[in-house]
């Protein structure tokens, strides 16, 4: 194939992929801004923004089966149960491209509060998978962030860029490891709905 075949094939696959990302862009009901801090102290230590877009909100369906998936198949089932889902949105970090969010679902607490609560796979390091190192087992990055009543523009939340998630047979509860250990911190979490 010479090459100005192949680079007019690069074009189009180009042009494609930027429609497809606008088009998308335009169907975006939420988005969420928020100040992240890391917790974990060391070198370690840093701040930046995080952004969210959300293109629509996972269903009670969604849900169910996913609690379904983990009850009675495991972690690794839950995985691909959620990465099988069409994404939902995306979350950017500094300095990352940004990755799909494919389960998202807010909820209306009693005391007139909302709650999101937010769930994708993480994306593992080259050198992870090289040296087959324990956080290889955990899959999962979560988010949850809550607004109090009437307010948009202030809520907080955390984020557990790296999670490992079971069920516990014995009180039938999700278990979320690694969450409340010194998570990143959600601050000043903004929430916009695009007119």
């Amino acid at each position: 194939m010479n090459r100005k075949i192949v680079s007019t094939c690069a074009l189009v696959a180009l042009a494609f992929v930027s429609e497809s990302l606008t088009a998308e862009k335009e169907k975006t009901i939420a988005e969420f801004r928020a100040f992240a801090i890391n917790m974990q102290g060391g070198p370690m230590t840093n701040a930046g923004v995080v952004e969210i877009g959300l293109w629509g909100w996972s269903t009670e369906a969604d849900r169910d089966m996913l609690i379904t998936t983990l009850q009675e198949k495991g972690s690794d089932a839950l995985l691909n149960a959620l990465t099988s889902l069409p994404p939902l949105g995306y979350i950017r970090m500094p300095n990352t491209l940004g990755w799909s969010i494919y389960y998202a679902r807010q909820t209306d607490m009693p005391d007139g509060s909302k709650k999101i609560v937010m769930a994708t796979n993480r994306k593992l390091l080259y050198g992870e998978v090289a040296r087959q190192t324990r956080s290889a087992e955990y899959d999962f990055t979560l988010l949850e962030i809550h607004f109090k009543k009437g307010s948009m523009e202030k809520g907080e939340g955390k984020l557990a860029a790296a999670a490992k998630v079971t069920f516990d047979n014995k009180t039938h509860k999700i278990e979320i490891e690694n969450y409340e250990a010194m998570p990143v911190q959600l601050k000043d979490v903004s929430w916009k709905v695009p007119k």
